[in-house]
């Protein structure tokens, strides 16, 4: 088994991905950091704070704003090939991806203000399937809230009468595509470690046993956290 690890909240583009493998019953392991090399796209990374794995590809979220280094990258751990998978994210704090009944939609939640799915952050889809039309290295949206997203991405609004997001921060799914999402801190700073909190809320965006996609909204089942 393999272990991937971030190391954020230092120095601005000094963040790492550390890689702990050989695990042994006794509590042995090897430890190495990615991209260590001077010059490899990996030494540099803009905070990173969230990694899941796709196949022979990883996926590393950096927690920084739009424009300013916010990005999900993507790595082959066959050839060590670094790429941008999405630019231009806000604050990106947690992904997931559905894999299932044929799906692969990458989830993310973008932490800072202002997104495609609302003022104070949102939750944006994006269609990796072979069919789809969206392109890697685009950006997930223009603008603001409310902008047209890049082909192949979707925002994730509140259902009808729902409370407005608040900075969603954390993702989890299950084996039926449904997605957890929870949500009260606002935007953080890693300079700082100033962060505000708001009132705590659970959502939900209901996956599908068929195949098709899972509902373009989410709805609140806890709140008051």
């Amino acid at each position: 088994n393999t272990i991937f690890v971030t190391n954020n909240f230092r120095a601005a583009l000094q963040g790492s991905l550390i890689r702990i493998n050989n695990i042994q019953a006794g509590g042995g392991a090897t430890f190495d950091v990615m991209g260590a090399v001077a010059g490899s796209p990996l030494s540099n990374l803009a905070n990173p704070i969230d990694v899941i794995r796709d196949g022979n590809f990883l996926y590393v979220a950096e927690y920084q704003a739009r424009g300013a280094g916010g990005q999900i990258r993507r790595i082959n751990e066959t050839t060590n090939a670094v790429d941008v998978l999405v630019a231009n994210t806000n604050f990106c704090s947690s992904m997931v991806l559905d894999t299932s009944n044929g799906r692969k939609f990458l989830y993310i939640a973008e932490n800072g203000n202002t997104s495609g799915s609302g003022a104070q952050g949102g939750i944006a889809r994006i269609d990796l399937s072979p069919t789809s039309a969206f392109v890697a290295g685009s950006s997930l949206t223009t603008g603001g809230t409310g902008n047209t997203s890049s082909p192949g991405v979707t925002f994730i609004q509140p259902q009808t009468g729902d409370a407005a997001y608040a900075n969603p921060f954390d993702l989890a799914i299950d084996d039926t595509g449904n997605v957890v999402i929870s949500e009260g801190i606002t935007y953080f700073d890693p300079t700082t470690f100033v962060a505000q909190i708001n009132q705590g809320r659970i959502r939900v965006i209901k996956g599908t046993v068929t195949g098709g996609a899972p509902s373009p909204t989410s709805r609140t089942i806890l709140t008051g956290l």
